[in-house]
């Protein structure tokens, strides 16, 4: 099950690199004053830092960051990826060795070979994260040409991270120091394989409600992606 979810989930990476085309919407409640004029979750709290992001058509966050003191270079933000990853090609630019592989399974035909970067610095906006495990890989964006990997679980583990869609930024809390009051709706999640997964209800048409578990994902294109066996059995 675990291969399998794996491989899902490389499957599903895989096809956003490649693919993305779609619009999605997003909403997120703004600093300062929310639609019914109440101060917002940021107003009393001090953040680490507040990185700006760019916004594509594809709805992902794009973000300016370093490599072990590199010059900056964009990366997605993408709370649905277990690893960070840099591109193979950007890598051997930088001298960054890589050891050891894994390969992945994405098909009948096809599979996805990573080598790793041991313990690596990636740095936003001045702020330093360690990463244990930097993944190398051909990471190549056809709509992005500009973008040489993506942030995973490195950040979010590390940090409270607040996204501002309408403001165009995120916003780095230590965990010990961030406390939500905003007006929003606070969700349970599972984090499976340092991936947040909560669980939802979907219907459609004469459909009932049924429920479904379903990963977090920023990175993703579009507001709902299912996977086939889910939708046959339904």
């Amino acid at each position: 099950r675990r291969k399998s979810s794996l491989r899902m989930r490389i499957l599903l990476l895989i096809w956003i690199l490649f693919f993305c085309s779609a619009f999605a919407t997003s909403s997120c409640v703004s600093e300062g004053q929310n639609g019914n004029g109440r101060p917002s979750v940021s107003a009393a709290r001090r953040s680490v830092k507040k990185v700006p992001i760019e916004i594509p058509i594809t709805n992902q966050l794009y973000v300016q960051a370093r490599i072990n003191g590199s010059a900056l270079m964009w990366f997605v933000v993408d709370t649905g990826s277990t690893w960070t990853f840099l591109d193979a090609t950007k890598a051997k630019e930088l001298n960054i060795a890589t050891e050891g592989s894994r390969i992945v399974e994405t098909g009948e035909i096809h599979a996805l070979t990573m080598t790793f970067a041991r313990d690596t610095t990636l740095e936003i906006s001045g702020v330093k994260v360690s990463i244990q495990e930097l993944a190398v890989m051909p990471v190549k964006f056809r709509h992005a040409p500009q973008l040489v990997g993506i942030i995973g679980s490195d950040l979010f583990e590390r940090f409270v991270v607040e996204i501002d869609y309408a403001a165009r930024s995120l916003e780095l809390f230590e965990p010990n120091d961030y406390a939500y009051k905003g007006p929003g709706e606070i969700l349970t999640m599972e984090v499976i394989e340092k991936i947040p997964h909560i669980v939802v209800n979907i219907s459609r048409g004469s459909v009932n409600l049924v429920p479904a578990k379903l990963l977090v994902d920023t990175g993703a294109a579009q507001s709902v992606v299912l996977y086939a066996p889910f939708i046959e059995k339904n």
